[in-house]
């Protein structure tokens, strides 16, 4: 009975926080967060965002076309994750990325290229935490035009 009894903990000891990481019960619960040069770029409710990034196929003149690519020597731009989630919690300088809904207003609209369309950058995404659409917008609000981050900035006084 004794045994049985350890087995039980044991298997509760590793079974729960898989679960409540599942279920976001747990504080390693995230959401995705990508550190660019010297800012760290976090996905977060578009509320509370610095900068709100549109992603649009269908947009006439997106302001950032990226293709994504299908090798990392394809690409401008890698992320390979090592299978454990991006810690964002004790980052510096970061600044949060909204993805707006596809009628939103949005600070930067970005399209995907396809087949034989131009792209001004290629991404190579392999990662458990982070979609190629959130890679994206956070790559692209990094790369937004500074003069556009300044006007945003200059809204709020």
């Amino acid at each position: 009975m004794r045994h049985l009894r350890v087995f039980v903990a044991l298997a509760l000891a590793a079974v729960l926080p898989a679960a409540a990481h599942t279920f976001g019960f747990s504080p390693a619960s995230h959401s995705a967060c990508l550190a660019i040069g010297n800012t760290t770029w976090h996905l977060a409710a578009t509320a509370a965002a610095d900068v709100t990034v549109r992603i649009d196929p269908a947009a006439p003149a997106p302001g950032l076309r990226i293709r994504l690519a299908e090798t990392p020597e394809d690409a401008d731009f890698v992320l390979v994750d090592d299978g454990a989630p991006a810690n964002c919690r004790y980052a510096a300088n970061v600044k949060n990325v909204g993805i707006a809904p596809a009628a939103g207003a949005a600070d930067l609209t970005v399209a995907f290229a396809s087949g034989s369309a131009p792209a001004d950058y290629r991404i190579y995404v392999r990662s458990r935490w982070i979609a190629p659409e959130m890679a994206a917008a956070l790559f692209a609000a990094a790369h937004m035009p500074l003069r556009k981050m300044a006007a945003r900035s200059d809204r709020s006084n």
